[in-house]
């Protein structure tokens, strides 16, 4: 089989066989562009995940406390005496 495909080259002319080197060239360097290129979207997909999931948390826990600010705030409210009296009249 390697030597008639050996011989098949051989007998090809020479701007066909320059043909074949340079697509061969061109498919190696294509396929190893894309190969880092999803290697740099992966990491940078990776990178953006974990730095969305921080922000999210810091978000949350902001809400968490204005939450508790606001439950604090009623239960003062609920618990003065002179501000229920206020309230009533």
């Amino acid at each position: 089989m390697a030597c008639q495909l050996i011989k098949w080259f051989k007998n090809l002319k020479l701007h066909i066989k320059f043909s074949l080197i340079l697509l061969s060239a061109l498919l190696i360097v294509f396929a190893g562009s894309f190969i880092s290129m999803s290697m740099a979207d992966r990491a940078y997909c990776d990178m953006f995940y974990e730095r969305t999931a921080q922000l999210l948390l810091l978000f949350s826990q902001n809400v968490q406390n204005k939450l508790d600010d606001v439950r604090d705030s009623s239960f003062n409210v609920l618990a003065d005496n002179v501000i229920q009296e206020i309230l009533q009249h």
